[in-house]
């Protein structure tokens, strides 16, 4: 996230809160959010800031929050992702294969669809799964 993307989501955070921000804020949220998506600190900000609050209470954000949320969202689409809904290029070896797996749990984990030639509907191919298990007897 760059700094000024930082100063959005602070923005977003004071406009849900009315809470007081002192002075340099905007630099040290800018430094926790360094290697949070835009878009998911977005997402988490609408999370916080739609649980209800008790009679009296008063609803504060700090990058922490936004950080355990975007993890919370994060967690969510990748529990949700089906490995076995994406079929693998041809031809990969075992290390490659892992690599590709790996890839498309960060592409579920932004929230963004798997890339259109690997978006099909089909399992890993009995040569695949055969060529996994010999990779992993060797080793």
């Amino acid at each position: 996230m760059t700094p000024a993307q930082a100063d959005e989501i602070l923005a977003r955070a004071v406009a849900r809160t009315n809470q007081w921000i002192p002075d340099g804020a905007a630099i040290v949220w800018a430094e926790d959010l360094e290697r949070i998506r835009f878009e998911d600190a977005k997402e988490a900000l609408r999370n916080i800031g739609s649980r209800p609050l008790r009679e009296g209470e008063r609803r504060e954000i700090t990058p922490r929050d936004v950080i355990a949320e975007v993890h919370r969202i994060r967690e969510r689409r990748v529990a949700a992702f089906d490995i076995a809904q994406a079929s693998p290029p041809s031809g990969m070896s075992a290390v490659e294969y892992i690599a590709w797996s790996r890839r498309q749990r960060e592409l579920a984990a932004d929230g963004k669809p798997l890339e259109a030639t690997q978006a099909l509907e089909a399992r890993p191919t009995r040569d695949l799964v055969a060529r996994l298990r010999r990779s992993i007897a060797v080793t």
